[in-house]
This record gives structure tokens, sequence and C-alpha cells, in this order.
């Protein structure tokens, strides 16, 4: 009997497009024309003359240089998940790490800890990042791989843990990055 391919679930980001940035550098090119062709009177409303550039040429100015600056940080973005970033993914018995031609397939039975590291972050292209430490069992002693969760891949994240949670029921899972529980630990 031939065995079915289950379906994988992705953990890494996954569609991350050029969209967005192309989108943020027409913006710019279009604000930078509007800089350029727009005349904006050089003297205030009371015909007393101002010296320098109006406060709207300055304020379009420093629009134009963030909005284009947004738009290559977003695109780097997607360079770096496309290029270099691992590919993610689990299916009902098995954890996939795939990094351009080699896959290492770590079961998920033999997963004993998930953590929230300290290391999470906001990112100003794609909003909040979690980084999660696996640690697992492979042949050569306890492994760790480190995992960065985006908003938008939490309901995979968490049917990973669930079903984690199924294969091994002792598996740690802590969502926090620091606690004072060792102030309360009782020793034994």
């Amino acid at each position: 009997m031939q065995e079915q391919e289950q379906e994988r679930v992705f953990l890494s980001y996954e569609g991350a497009t050029f969209r967005r940035s192309l989108i943020f550098l027409l913006l710019a090119l279009a604000l930078l024309l509007a800089f350029q062709l727009v005349h904006f009177p050089k003297h205030a409303p009371t015909q007393v003359p101002v010296g320098g550039p109006s406060l709207a040429k300055i304020l379009l100015g420093f629009a134009i240089i963030f909005i284009f600056l947004f738009g290559i940080a977003d695109g780097a973005f997607v360079t770096g998940q496309r290029l270099f970033a691992r590919k993610i993914s689990f299916d009902d018995f098995n954890l996939y790490v795939t990094r351009k031609s080699t896959e290492r397939v770590i079961p998920l039975a033999n997963i004993h800890a998930i953590f929230l590291t300290a290391a999470s972050m906001r990112t100003p292209t794609r909003g909040a990042l979690s980084v999660y430490r696996i640690t697992y069992a492979q042949d050569r002693g306890e492994e760790k791989l480190y995992l960065k969760v985006y908003p938008k891949m939490n309901s995979q994240f968490n049917q990973f843990t669930l079903r984690v949670k199924e294969l091994n029921p002792e598996v740690q899972i802590r969502q926090w990055a620091a606690s004072l529980d060792w102030l309360f630990a009782r020793k034994k």
C-alpha cells in the first residue's frame, strides 16, 4: 500500500511579495514629482517674506525619504525571505526544516520544549516578531531550533503546539520570555 503524502503546514513566512515595496517606491516617486513640480509660496499668508523653503516643502521632503527607505527595507525583507530563509513546515508526525536542497526531519514526539525567547521584537516592515526556541532530541543528543513567528502565522503556530502536545504530553510550552517563578518555587 502506498503511503499518502500528508499536507504540510508552513511555520516560516510564506507569500512575501514585492508588491508592497513597489507601492511605496511608486508613492515616493509621485511625491518627489510633486516636490519638484508644485511650487509652494515662500511667504506667509500675511505677505511677510520668510527665508528658506516652506514648511510644507520640508515635510514633503521628509515624507519622501521615509517612504523611500521603508520601500527599500520591505524589498530587503522579501529578498531575504526568498533567498536565505529556512522553510519550516510540519505535518501530523514530523517537523521539516528545509534550506536550499537539504531537508532535516524532526519527529514531533522528540520535541521536549517550546519556549518564547527574549529576542522577540517589532519590525518596521512586517509587524511584531516572536522568536521561539524549540528543543528536541536527535541521535547526536539535544539540539535547538529557533523559529520566528509573525502575526499572520499565529494560527499555524498554535496548530503546531497542539499537535506536539498530542504526541508528547510532557512537552514544556512557555509563552513568556521572563518570569519570577524561580523566586516562588519550592525547594525539594
